[in-house]
């Protein structure tokens, strides 16, 4: 019969392996300063638990950060899939003050707001980045793309990047397209 000290567990996680017998013995070795154990057998396994977490965030930090080399320095995936649906409206770019008048044409047939109420635009830097407010302003990069304004102009309807919202951008995007915003 086998005891539980001579198995050999290992744990595998993204090409990793990890060999928990070593770390229960790492931990074991630890001692007090009159020679008893540091840890007792039940805070020796929540340690071994503890140290199995943070060798696999370790390991998820690692490969974010060679999935943000690869994506060409976008955080979420989903800021790639949207410009992999839509590259025409991502490539289409428009002037300060036409980026104005979309956003208003775009509330006003989405929303359902007063023709004399839309958010404020303020233009800040060039790089292609914006962010939605929720008091009351939408703050965007000089000659912003379009894919850009609906993107911006879909968080006041979706807080969260998720399939919703890119279904709602479809809805825009394709209106641009419609109105002739979006050149071929």
């Amino acid at each position: 019969m086998c005891q539980v000290s001579e198995l050999k567990e290992i744990i595998e996680y993204r090409g990793h392996t990890l060999n928990i017998n070593d770390v229960r013995e790492q931990l074991k070795s630890f001692k007090n300063s009159d020679g008893s154990p540091y840890f007792s057998v039940d805070e020796l396994e929540r340690q071994v638990q503890r140290y199995i977490m943070r060798w696999k965030r370790c390991i998820g930090r690692m490969e974010g950060s060679i999935n943000r080399e690869k994506y060409q320095c976008f955080r979420l995936a989903f800021y790639l899939k949207e410009r992999e649906l839509y590259p025409e409206a991502f490539e289409t770019k428009v002037d300060d003050r036409t980026a104005e008048l979309l956003v208003k044409k775009l509330y006003r047939h989405f929303y359902d707001v007063r023709s004399d109420f839309t958010p404020p635009v303020r233009f800040y830097g060039n790089r292609q980045s914006g962010k939605y407010y929720s008091v009351g302003f939408i703050r965007l990069c000089h000659n912003p793309s379009i894919g850009l304004i609906c993107h911006e102009v879909a968080h006041r309807k979706f807080k969260r990047h998720n399939k919703k919202m890119l279904k709602f951008m479809k809805k825009l995007i394709n209106y641009c397209a419609e109105k002739g915003y979006i050149k071929s």
